[in-house]
């Protein structure tokens, strides 16, 4: 009988930025994040707590809620991509959301919105986002 070795994750080295004021989303995802096998998963309660931790710990990728409190997602992309955050124009954004309008979508894609992924989230919807904007199409965890 032999032992398959772990995969190897494209994504060890990689950081994420977790944004979302629902403290469920954030265990859920965070575990997704973890099994895809990102290096580092920060996570934030608000657009105003993800821009301070943008600062402290340069993401490879922001996902981030979209309907926060105080400071909402788009609210939150505006000031990162507008404002003094060194690479941020560079990052990468998915945007969490429950719903999904064309009006949202070019909204959220004027400030600088990379992909959406409906809510609920499934790992495997997950992984295909992450590898699309990493061009590792063929990464499964």
């Amino acid at each position: 009988m032999s032992i398959s070795k772990p995969k190897t994750s494209p994504y060890k080295t990689r950081s994420v930025l977790l944004v979302d004021d629902q403290e469920f989303v954030l265990k859920i995802v965070t575990t997704m994040l973890e099994k895809i096998g990102f290096g580092e998963i920060v996570s934030s309660r608000d657009g105003t707590e993800g821009l301070e931790k943008f600062s402290e710990s340069k993401p490879d990728l922001i996902i981030c809620d979209i309907n926060m409190k105080p400071m909402d997602g788009l609210e939150f992309v505006t000031k990162l991509r507008g404002g003094d955050y060194k690479g941020a124009d560079n990052v990468p954004i998915i945007f969490l959301t429950g719903e999904v309008s064309q009006s949202l979508m070019t909204r959220a894609a004027d400030v600088g919105c990379d992909m959406f992924l409906l809510k609920p989230i499934s790992p495997h919807n997950l992984t295909e986002k992450i590898n699309q904007i990493f061009g590792s199409d063929t990464y499964k965890p």
